[in-house]
């Protein structure tokens, strides 16, 4: 009788650990992931610095768009690519150029001229954002952004639609829900990289504030099986 008592307290401790257990295994990933995009984020400023500001959302002949860094030795180590709230295991995650998304139009349609939208921080056409050719990469001059604070680039990012739910990607849509979304992964907040060089969590209604015409946040989904 006395050992069924035992084995109930246990069971009802058990119970009541295990949730903040788990809270905080999570919050001790959501500052790993932090420090992953403030690595990055670094490889970006001195990437910028050498190229007159500029950073393009994809590079013709590299890995998306953080293949340049580790090519160019501006970054060193994938598990930075590679938020560890995402324990993926079927893939090679840094292969398959789904990691941390890049703002995939790096703010070009943040310009209030072409949809009307206002961003707290918006851009301008060929003064900081352009694009070569029609067919050609969006190209950021970071170092001409008005309030760069107020700029995030790189985000935790998912997959929107049904056939890569939760999935990881290599970019998101500021504004369009048929592509990939900002993820929400960090128990309801996604972790940003701004252009400033500072990294934020953010919660849903932060990242309205920073993508306004932003309708569909990922938040729900379970990443943890793959």
């Amino acid at each position: 009788m006395i050992l069924l008592v035992v084995i109930a307290i246990i069971a009802i401790l058990a119970a009541m650990l295990l949730p903040v257990l788990t809270r905080a295994r999570e919050k001790a990933r959501e500052a790993v992931c932090m420090n992953n995009l403030k690595q990055v984020g670094l490889a970006i400023t001195m990437y910028t610095s050498d190229y007159d500001g500029w950073i393009a959302s994809t590079i013709s002949g590299y890995l998306s768009w953080y293949g340049v860094l580790f090519e160019k030795g501006y970054l060193k180590g994938r598990d930075l690519v590679i938020c560890p709230t995402n324990r993926i295991k079927t893939y090679d995650a840094y292969t398959a150029g789904r990691t941390y998304g890049i703002d995939i139009y790096v703010g070009y349609y943040r310009d209030p001229t072409l949809r009307g939208w206002q961003f707290p921080c918006p851009t301008s056409r060929n003064k900081n954002v352009r694009r070569d050719s029609p067919s050609g990469p969006w190209y950021l001059r970071i170092t001409h952004l008005p309030k760069p604070a107020l700029f995030p680039l790189i985000a935790d990012a998912a997959g929107s639609l049904s056939t890569n739910l939760g999935w990881p990607n290599a970019a998101y849509y500021p504004y369009d829900s048929n592509g990939a979304l900002v993820h929400l992964r960090h128990m309801g907040v996604a972790n940003m990289w701004f252009a400033d060089g500072h990294v934020e969590a953010c919660n849903q209604d932060r990242v309205h504030y920073l993508l306004p015409p932003y309708d569909i946040l990922r938040y729900d989904l379970t990443i943890a099986d793959y």
